[in-house]
């Protein structure tokens, strides 16, 4: 079979975002590849039909006959020219206005189902190995234009003209023409079968060796750093080492195919010659008409060649498109109920609740219970591991739980949008990844409907402002990739002014001043001691300094709460938080 269900169901796909949303646009399309197929046919009976004139002229030598035949020829060959003109500008066009409707909707549609799947599933991805999907699935629905403007329609459109040509010479050169068809055809799918194949299986192969590039250049100073040039070399070279072979084994199956086709358009073309010539000695058919057929056969040639390989991009182009839609076939798993309500937070009271939570089979929470007050800063501590940032992960619903109820103000957070939840809470990351942007843009990132008067507040508040008036663009100033072109604390403070502009009822800091020194730690301190002051405040730290103020400190070990209590009264308890901090001051933690 030319196509088995599978790429029926692909086609099906690709039928939907590019004709079935623009069908005025593809009919337009349609018909002027028709205009520019007839008239590639019409040159050719033009050229036979000169042949004739000039053919009567060596008998009859009637020049004015000739010259009044030769106009006539010329005046056809004016509206030929002017129709394939119009054609021939029309055509990218409609081309271009259907690339412009669909590319940017399914580049948009992609995203949208990405950024709303499962927080773990999305981590678990390649980044670069994404945007080369994406990328390919959009520049798949430019393939398929082009490939049916410059090799279907031809086919489509110009061997039906051909035939019927060829049937009003002489029935012969038709049945020539079909049985040339019929053996070249499938032996050139056969081929081209076997190179899209190969091509579809190299596919994920490319996905992951762009996925290592993109690591190299999101990590170069690391690389710079280390001096791993070499290494870094050595190791994106091994994720490329098939591509010599693959092309290999792809240029020999398009020789064999090129030589099989090329016998078989030679031995065809021996037949049509023959039959031709004994036709035209038994005057069967005129000089013209002979002229013709040689050129017909040479279209169709063409014809052929423009069908396969119209296939084989077909196949493709539906394995590039195919990439895009699997993404779109991901279900999320953390979905929001169908009567999901707005979350609405004016107090800030948060409760876990016998709250029951496994990560990669490894029991994180056992029934954990906790209550945190309205207005109230709670200090989270604990060794590394012990739950503290999965806590604010599942605050965040990044997570669903397995058993228990999270509750803010007694709202459980399962049965309220996520967008609103999240549109509630603030968080101060470990780790702050910003925009390839403006300083400014990434501040007004959390709340964009913010004016510039309050982002220069924030970032006033931030302590930023000495470090962003050194700076030759100020807060237009580029940060790189990620924020790569700044220090770990000026990323920090820059997601602090981002926490200070949003302005929510619930703020989370985990690991907020990590990145920061002491001097700096202490000035932000009592700016984050104005923004918390009557929020209900969820501070995560390994430096217990950064917690020492809180009204209540809870203590993490292997997910479990195993002291509750403010500063002083755990230092009396000479229990586990009074050991961290004994480590701490002493320098070991």
């Amino acid at each position: 079979m030319l196509f088995v269900k599978k790429d029926i169901d692909k086609f099906k796909k690709l039928f939907e975002f590019v004709i079935l949303r623009n069908k005025l646009l593809f009919l337009g399309l349609i018909f002027f590849s028709i205009i520019t197929q007839v008239t590639a046919v019409s040159v050719d009976l033009i050229i036979a039909k000169v042949l004739e004139y000039f053919a009567n002229y060596s008998l009859t030598s009637d020049l004015s006959l000739l010259k009044e035949s030769i106009t006539n020829i010329l005046l056809i060959l004016i509206i030929v020219m002017i129709s394939s003109a119009v054609s021939y500008w029309a055509e990218p066009i409609m081309i271009a206005k259907i690339i412009g409707n669909t590319e940017p909707y399914i580049k948009k549609k992609l995203l949208k189902r990405l950024l709303f799947l499962d927080t773990k599933d999305i981590l678990n991805k390649k980044t670069g190995a994404l945007v080369n999907k994406l990328n390919r699935t959009s520049k798949s629905l430019e393939n398929f234009l082009y490939n049916w403007r410059f090799s279907l329609a031809p086919f489509v459109v110009g061997m039906p003209t051909v035939l019927i040509l060829l049937t009003s010479i002489n029935y012969k050169f038709l049945i020539l023409n079909l049985l040339y068809l019929s053996i070249s055809i499938p032996v050139s799918l056969r081929y081209q079968k076997m190179g899209a194949k190969m091509w579809e299986k190299a596919y994920p192969k490319y996905d992951k060796s762009t996925g290592i590039l993109n690591d190299i250049l999101v990590n170069i100073l690391p690389v710079k750093i280390n001096s791993q040039e070499k290494y870094t070399i050595n190791m994106y070279s091994k994720s490329i080492k098939f591509i010599p072979r693959l092309w290999l084994k792809v240029s020999k199956i398009y020789s064999r195919w090129g030589s099989s086709t090329s016998a078989i358009n030679l031995l065809f073309l021996g037949f049509t010659i023959y039959v031709g010539f004994d036709l035209f000695i038994k005057n069967l058919i005129s000089i013209d008409q002979l002229a013709l057929t040689f050129l017909l056969f040479n279209r169709t040639d063409r014809y052929m060649g423009y069908f396969v390989h119209a296939i084989g991009e077909t196949y493709r182009i539906l394995a590039e498109f195919d990439a895009g839609m699997k993404i779109l076939e991901e279900k999320a798993t953390i979905i929001d109920d169908l009567d999901a309500k707005e979350i609405k937070v004016n107090k800030g009271k948060i409760e876990f609740n016998d709250v029951t939570f496994s990560y990669e089979n490894k029991k994180v929470f056992d029934k954990f219970k906790f209550l945190i007050n309205p207005g109230e800063t709670i200090g989270v501590v604990g060794k590394s591991g012990a739950g503290k940032t999965t806590l604010a992960n599942l605050l965040f619903r990044l997570y669903d739980i397995d058993k228990g109820y999270i509750s803010i103000d007694g709202q459980n957070i399962r049965h309220v949008t996520q967008n609103s939840l999240r549109n509630s809470i603030s968080l101060v990351p470990q780790d702050t990844l910003l925009f390839d942007d403006t300083i400014y843009n990434n501040i007004l990132f959390s709340n964009p409907n913010s004016n510039r008067r309050e982002v220069l507040k924030a970032i006033k508040e931030a302590e930023l402002s000495e470090f962003i008036n050194s700076l030759p663009n100020k807060e237009k100033t580029i940060v790189g990739e990620r924020g790569v072109k700044l220090s770990g604390g000026q990323r920090q403070r820059i997601s602090i002014a981002r926490a200070i502009l949003a302005n929510k009822k619930i703020i989370v800091l985990d690991e907020a001043t990590s990145a920061l020194d002491s001097e700096t730690e202490l000035k932000i301190r009592d700016t984050l001691d104005r923004i918390t002051k009557g929020r209900t405040t969820i501070t995560i730290a390994h430096r217990l300094s950064t917690v020492m103020n809180s009204d209540k400190i809870v203590v993490f070990d292997d997910g479990k709460i195993v002291e509750v209590g403010d500063h002083k009264s755990l230092l009396k308890k000479k229990g586990k938080y009074a050991e961290l901090w004994k480590y701490q001051t002493k320098g070991y933690l």
